[in-house]
C-alpha cells in the first residue's frame, strides 16, 4: 500500500505511483526527472507559442492538454495491465509535463491581460491563495482517496486519477470562459 502522506507532492505521488505499475524505486523516482525535463522544454515552446498566438490561447490550449492526457493516459494505466500502463504512465509523464508547467507560468501574464496592471497584486494574491488552498485540500483527499481504495496495486489510484481529471476539465472550462469573456472585451 502506498504510505502518502499530507502534503505529499504531486512528484512524490508519480514515483510511488510508477511503483504500483512495477517501476523499482529508482526508476520511480526517475519520472520526477522525465516530468521537469518536459515541463522546461514545455515552458519554452509555450512560450514562444503564446507571444504568436497570445497568453490567453495558451493557458486555455495547456489546461486542455494536461487534461486529455489525464484522461487518454493515467487514467487508464490504472485499469490495464502494469505492462500496457507502464507505456501510459511515461506518455503521460511526457506529456503532462510538458503541459502543465506552462499553465501554472502563464497565470499571471493572464491575470494582468485579463485584469490589467494596476489590478495585478490583488488578482495574484488570489490566484495564488487559491492554489494554496487547493494543495490544502487537493493533496489530503488524493491521499485519502488512494488509501482508501484498498488497493496497492494501480488500481488503488483510479479514483484520485479520475478526480484529478475532473478538476482539470473544469479548469480548462474556466480557461474557455476567461478567453470567451476577453474576446467580448
Amino acid at each position: 500500500m502506498c504510505s502518502l502522506k499530507a502534503g505529499s507532492s504531486s512528484a512524490d505521488i508519480s514515483a510511488a505511483y510508477a511503483r504500483t505499475l512495477h517501476y523499482t524505486p529508482r526508476q520511480g523516482a526517475n519520472f520526477i526527472a522525465i516530468h521537469n525535463a518536459a515541463n522546461a522544454v514545455g515552458k519554452i515552446i509555450v512560450g514562444i507559442l503564446a507571444d504568436k498566438w497570445g497568453r490567453i490561447n495558451m493557458l486555455m490550449a495547456t489546461t486542455t492538454v494536461s487534461a486529455i492526457a489525464s484522461l487518454a493516459f493515467w487514467l487508464p494505466s490504472t485499469i490495464v495491465n502494469f505492462q500496457a500502463g507502464q507505456g501510459l504512465f511515461v506518455t503521460y509523464a511526457i506529456i503532462y509535463g510538458a503541459a502543465a508547467g506552462p499553465y501554472t507560468s502563464l497565470f499571471p501574464t493572464c491575470a494582468v491581460e485579463v485584469f490589467g496592471p494596476q489590478h495585478f497584486a490583488s488578482i495574484n494574491g488570489v490566484l495564488y491563495m487559491s492554489r494554496g488552498l487547493g494543495s490544502l485540500i487537493g493533496t489530503p483527499t488524493a491521499g485519502a482517496l488512494i488509501r482508501g481504495s484498498g488497493h496497492a496495486d494501480a488500481s488503488g489510484y483510479l479514483s484520485m486519477t479520475i478526480m484529478v481529471a475532473v478538476l482539470l476539465c473544469a479548469a480548462s472550462v474556466g480557461t474557455l470562459w476567461i478567453r470567451l469573456e476577453a474576446k467580448h472585451s
